[in-house]
């Protein structure tokens, strides 16, 4: 399916005429696959202009299994853009409730963050911070 994608997009970019049943079999097959709530995708946050955050969420859940923090919330995005904007942290940083991590990693890939000390990352449930790691690594 992945190749069909693919193949869609590269002939719309060389605006030539595609056959519509390439497209029909494109939306059978998405529409053949229904998510669970607990599924997972990586969602891109553009930041600024050209800093983006990647974070593994469960984009179509907002509370589930104990927690509010499987997905990033529209609060997260704000404070992490100000932050990027507004280069006022010093010393050690404490995140309280980090739910999906997109303000810690911006915090951690922006370049001109360099005034801090050491960074605290927590949320009250401990399974949450292991998807948080590896949004760290995806940035």
């Amino acid at each position: 399916m992945c190749v069909l994608k693919k193949l869609i997009s590269f002939l719309e970019t060389s605006e030539v005429e595609i056959n519509e049943d390439y497209y029909e079999y494109l939306m059978e097959w998405l529409n053949s696959q229904p998510l669970k709530p607990t599924d997972t995708d990586i969602i891109i946050y553009t930041l600024t202009h050209n800093f983006e955050i990647r974070i593994r969420e469960s984009p179509n859940i907002i509370s589930g299994l104990g927690t509010t923090g499987l997905r990033t919330w529209e609060a997260s995005i704000f404070l992490a853009q100000y932050f990027c904007v507004n280069k006022i942290l010093t010393g050690d940083l404490l995140e309280l409730g980090c739910g999906t991590g997109l303000v810690s990693a911006s915090l951690l890939k922006d370049q001109h963050v360099k005034n801090y000390g050491k960074m605290f990352v927590t949320d009250g449930d401990s399974q949450l911070l292991e998807t948080v790691k590896e949004n760290l690594i995806l940035n």
